[in-house]
């Protein structure tokens, strides 16, 4: 797997894909962002977000409508949660906790491909 390069420049700025030419709706599509307590303002209250709750990605043609399914505190060195699986398409969103020591990974499972009206 290669990845995309993610520094404190880019989080500062936006969320980040993490992993290089991912789809939205296809396999794990994963995102990180900063917590907020610094320069960053995307995912301050990401271990917040309740299962069951609805998250949404807007994308060229389509929003893709995700279930969370998952929210927990993982180690920084516990990548496995970017992995895809074999006829699973989700979401992962990635940040860190407040001491920066390790992440909040939250999952999401796709339930709906909506196309945009032209």
């Amino acid at each position: 797997m290669k990845a995309i390069l993610i520094d404190d420049k880019n989080l500062s700025l936006a969320l980040t894909q993490i992993k290089e030419n991912q789809k939205p709706g296809l396999r794990n599509f994963t995102i990180a962002g900063h917590r907020g307590y610094r320069d960053g303002r995307h995912f301050s209250n990401l271990d917040e977000v309740p299962v069951g709750e609805m998250a949404y990605l807007h994308a060229k043609e389509k929003t893709y409508a995700y279930e969370i399914t998952s929210s927990e505190v993982i180690e920084a060195t516990d990548v496995d949660v970017l992995d895809d699986q074999e006829n699973l398409n989700k979401l992962t969103l990635i940040t860190c906790t407040v001491s920066g020591r390790q992440r909040v990974a939250v999952k999401g499972k796709l339930i709906e491909e909506i196309s945009k009206e032209k």
